[in-house]
């Protein structure tokens, strides 16, 4: 049986433990980024320029994790305890996060390679899969959640998460096709993250300024209207 933890105390822990994993995973993407000693000037502007592809790999990881920070914020801020199943979830997708520093050192040097594309793809989108379960988990269980659930926050968060699964998946095959094919597969999200995160950060923002407004039917709902 999933039994359920204290109200706020073992949220709270996990949360913060979250965000030391987080902070650790941004901070060991720019290990690897160095030049070496003791060069020339002309050594030191090709090694210089030989930490483009470093550079684009740190940036590109870092926009992700902190995109994977931003919704594990989001769905803690609904939270108020948790059980077994959402500590399980948490600490699977930290390990998936605290690993994404190394197929991200292995596509800064070796992006040419099928299995380094591949190994990143997979790791991204078995991260945000976790994520998206843990949301289900979440908005499934009354007993865990802070209010009632919203229709349109679940459905605008799934929009938002779904895209960026089905693109780095979709992306693992494609990679023992063509490395580059797949990595531009992944610039696909640029606009689909743009439309799809605009409505998720709308239907958030309207749940934040109304907690108390209108909930999802299926639960909370049907509650209130028992009440009345």
């Amino acid at each position: 049986m999933n039994q359920v933890a204290g109200p706020g105390d073992a949220a709270q822990r996990l949360l913060t433990l979250s965000d030391g994993v987080f902070a650790i995973a941004l901070t060991l993407l720019v290990l690897d980024i160095s030049v070496p000693e003791d060069l020339d000037a002309r050594q030191y502007g090709e090694a210089l320029r030989e930490t483009t592809t470093q550079l684009w790999s740190y940036f590109l990881s870092f926009v992700i994790i902190a995109a994977f920070w931003r919704e594990h914020q989001n769905i803690f801020s609904t939270v108020r305890r948790v059980g077994s199943t959402e500590i399980h979830l948490t600490l699977l997708g930290l390990a998936l996060v605290a690993l994404l520093p190394f197929p991200t050192s292995l596509l800064s040097d070796y992006s040419e390679h099928s299995t380094t594309v591949a190994l990143y793809s997979a790791n991204v989108a078995a991260t945000e899969a976790v994520l998206m379960l843990l949301w289900h988990v979440v908005w499934s269980r009354e007993e865990v959640r802070r209010q009632p659930g919203r229709t349109a926050v679940r459905r605008a968060s799934v929009m938002d998460a779904a895209p960026l699964v089905v693109v780095f998946a979709a992306a693992v095959p494609v990679a023992f096709l063509s490395p580059a094919v797949a990595m531009w597969l992944w610039a696909c999200l640029i606009p689909l993250k743009m439309a799809t995160g605009r409505r998720a950060h709308r239907a958030w923002r309207e749940l934040r300024r109304d907690p108390d407004g209108e909930p999802d039917q299926r639960d909370g709902g049907a509650r209130h209207e028992r009440r009345g």
